[in-house]
């Protein structure tokens, strides 16, 4: 693989971010990060911790659910980050036609 393929998108990747972008940074952000990542993987972190170190479930999920978000929102951010400068460089004249 080179170096390039690595930094541009595909057709298809390029065609369904195009989709993301129209409909703008804070609903990926909240769909992708926040809802898709931070809230399962806080539960789950929570209930991991009521279960393995017999903590309050309760308080681990709570703790998971107040805190999960918040790394599911810097994911997000960064993934929105590297899309658009993959976006940026690829140059869809250049690109194989997509296939739908």
């Amino acid at each position: 693989m080179s170096s390039q393929s690595l930094t541009q998108l595909t057709a298809q990747q390029y065609d369904w971010w195009s989709v993301w972008r129209q409909r703008g940074r804070a609903a990926y952000i909240w769909q992708v990060g926040i809802l898709s990542c931070g809230l399962p993987g806080g539960l789950a972190w929570g209930i991991g911790l009521a279960l393995l170190m017999e903590w309050n479930l309760a308080w681990s999920v709570g703790a998971g659910l107040i805190l999960a978000p918040l790394g599911g929102y810097c994911l997000g951010e960064q993934l929105w980050n590297d899309f658009e400068s993959r976006y940026a460089a690829t140059d869809p004249a250049n690109s194989p036609p997509s296939s739908t």
